[in-house]
């Protein structure tokens, strides 16, 4: 197996194609959605969930066979019809056109692998195990989803905005770190605060720390001048 580069893509407003409308199908294009893309699905037949996503226009369906041209100018690929030979051409395909394609039922044909994935909002976590074993990136995905509840996206919301606060209160890049170290030692607090529906409370309390961490190191900088 390749040894495959991690990395998170930008694909929002980008036009991501899915050949095939089964269940294997349906996780992906799933997943494309939560990531904000463009899908365009090309399959005869759709899920009931695809079939309703379709209908309320999250999706473009082309119900008909695969064609090469459907793969011309995406940013993604993915080849996940019930059919081997099908799979097989639209990987030939692709690398003919420079076309990054995922092949469901043939890792080693397609030129990346999608991970299991546990999103919190701005907060996700990306489980691989390069292709060979989904089935162990799917049991570890389901342990994460319990241990990092939802409340770890409100968590994240509160410290990209502590962050952008701190920039604008002070220039010093000392005090800024103390900033986030001390939001992040009341992490459990703060998840508990949250947990419970206290998000104002939560966001008040981490600033209220934020600024009192960074005040103690502006400070003890003035104080040393």
């Amino acid at each position: 197996m390749p040894a495959y580069y991690p990395i998170f893509l930008n694909i929002s407003g980008r036009r991501c194609v899915v050949i095939g409308g089964g269940v294997i199908a349906e996780r992906k294009i799933v997943n494309l959605l939560d990531a904000g893309a463009s899908v365009e699905v090309v399959s005869p037949d759709l899920t009931p969930l695809l079939q309703d996503t379709a209908e309320c226009g999250r999706i473009l369906h082309r119900a008909r066979a695969y064609q090469r041209q459907d793969l011309e100018g995406a940013t993604l690929a993915f080849a996940a019809t019930n059919c081997r030979d099908v799979n097989a051409q639209i990987a030939r395909d692709a690398s003919l056109l420079g076309v990054q394609v995922c092949v469901a039922d043939e890792a080693v044909e397609g030129s990346f692998v999608t991970p299991s994935i546990v999103r919190r909002g701005e907060f996700c976590l990306a489980i691989s195990t390069g292709g060979s074993n989904p089935m162990l990136a799917a049991r570890i995905s389901d342990e994460l989803e319990l241990r990092f509840g939802e409340e770890y996206g409100a968590f994240v919301e509160i410290l990209s905005d502590i962050r952008a606060k701190m920039k604008e209160q002070t220039g010093l890049r000392a005090a800024r770190q103390a900033a986030a170290a001390a939001v992040l030692d009341h992490e459990l607090e703060l998840l508990s605060m949250l947990s419970e529906g206290l998000v104002e409370e939560a966001h008040a309390h981490a600033l209220h720390v934020a600024r009192s961490a960074a005040f103690a190191v502006e400070q003890l900088g003035s104080t040393d001048g």
